[in-house]
């Protein structure tokens, strides 16, 4: 018989646990600002893509969100002076969502707490180790989807 605390699942899970409740924690501390878990998706996808023009259909596609739901989204986004649509360059009749001044600053704040809790789960471990933990980690992801 396997001992369950060698199995990967087992860890695998506990891990998930961990990060889930440092996930919730954050959260808690967004929705004190009046920012859902979506909301905060949705900046972090527009920052990073910020070099590119991104429109609704873009999130709707990157985030599997139906439309109507995502315009919501947007419109209180939009209130809360987290993003802004402007006019595309090519095409006035497109509009990209751009982040506002207070969406870079969560943005950052998101940022850093990821940064931060990153390091931590890393500290003690060796850049090749992390290297075998991601060689690792891919290689049983294929072999769980293989039939």
């Amino acid at each position: 018989m396997i001992d369950r605390e060698k199995t990967i699942g087992f860890k695998i899970r506990q891990l998930s646990n961990v990060l889930k409740r440092h996930g919730d924690k954050r959260h808690q501390q967004f929705e004190s600002q009046n920012i859902s878990m979506m909301q905060s998706w949705i900046i972090r996808f527009l920052a990073h893509n910020r070099d590119k023009d991104i429109f609704q259909k873009n999130l709707e596609q990157e985030l599997n969100i139906g439309k109507s739901t995502l315009t919501e989204i947007l419109h209180v986004m939009e209130k809360n002076d987290l993003v802004v649509r402007q006019p595309c360059r090519e095409d006035n009749r497109y509009k990209k969502l751009v982040l506002t001044d207070r969406g870079e600053s969560i943005h950052k704040e998101v940022e850093t707490d990821i940064e931060t809790f990153e390091a931590k789960l890393r500290t003690g471990i060796s850049d090749e180790e992390m290297e075998q933990f991601f060689r690792l980690i891919n290689l049983m992801l294929e072999n769980a989807q293989r039939e």
